[in-house]
């Protein structure tokens, strides 16, 4: 697969369009043993367990990834990392909410946040994730992940048909020229948060038609805001923190994670939108407070 073209089906990965044959609703059934599926991976019969959450089939994250060449570390937070070397996630035990990443060096591109019926879960000390996570990171092919006969499929290869061409993608990342062209494309109007002292604009883009992203640039400093109808975190970042503060700003409760004094992630709610901001490196209150009071 040549990296230019699989660098690009990554980036435009579109969860929209992602339709996750082996996912349930919130009120799944308790964890049960399901000896009867098997797990081939490349063509290659693996010697593990699954397990059935609801309609969801849990496989081990290490064994399957290990199979397939990628990495899988289990971090000091208690999240596990798996990396194709193409694509990347990382999942919270618990938490059925995920996201992909790009780990091409100079590709930028991740998710929105999406569901698979099921939160990774630790079983006879093993780390058990969807096997639906694997199609993620194989680039969404549709023929990347399959169940049938009690069998659980997992290919690297596209053998949806004979040709060589790559599987075409929607992409839900659209860059925009302007602010109005935003706007414009996710369908709802909202202020235009102040730009920080010394930072400027450097991407305007949508995400799935959806969910507004600005992002302000100083030197190796990235600062992130998105805006979208809706009632929980958009953010797309699931990192622990320590330090977790709710801050009053404008008669606006604006949740916060970081580290000291130092921000990270800011999460506030006002008339039916979701606003968040994120930096990695941090910013001070006073940067997050104005940010917050040009949004209101």
């Amino acid at each position: 697969m040549k990296k230019t073209v699989l660098a690009a089906a990554i980036v435009t990965l579109s969860i929209s369009s992602f339709m996750p044959v082996m996912a349930q609703d919130a009120s799944s059934a308790a964890v049960v043993s399901a000896p009867a599926y098997s797990v081939v991976v490349n063509g290659k019969n693996l010697d593990v367990n699954t397990y059935v959450d609801g309609k969801c089939v849990m496989v081990p994250a290490r064994a399957v990834g290990e199979a397939m060449g990628f990495t899988v570390t289990w971090n000091a937070d208690k999240t596990v990392t798996i990396d194709s070397g193409e694509m990347h996630t990382t999942v919270t035990m618990g938490e059925d909410s995920y996201i992909g990443i790009t780990s091409i060096k100079g590709v930028d591109g991740v998710t929105a946040p999406f569901s698979l019926g099921a939160g990774p879960k630790i079983i006879n000390d093993r780390t058990y994730v969807p096997a639906e996570l694997f199609r993620v990171l194989l680039g969404n092919s549709d023929s990347a992940v399959t169940v049938k006969d009690s069998t659980v499929t997992i290919t690297s290869k596209d053998t949806s048909a004979d040709t060589k061409v790559e599987p075409s993608i929607p992409n839900p990342l659209t860059e925009h020229k302007t602010i109005d062209e935003l706007k414009s494309a996710v369908g709802f109007d909202f202020k235009t948060p102040a730009t920080p002292d010394g930072y400027s604009v450097s991407l305007i883009q949508d995400i799935d038609k959806s969910l507004a992203e600005i992002r302000f640039s100083k030197g190796e400093s990235e600062i992130s805001y998105r805006i979208s109808r809706d009632t929980t975190d958009n953010s797309g970042v699931y990192t622990e923190y320590q330090s977790i503060k709710t801050l009053n700003i404008d008669k606006t409760e604006v949740s916060t994670k970081g580290t000291g004094d130092s921000i990270c992630v800011a999460v506030w709610f006002k008339d039916g939108f979701c606003h968040s901001v994120y930096c990695e490196k941090g910013i001070t209150s006073d940067m997050l407070s104005a940010i917050v009071k040009s949004t209101l």
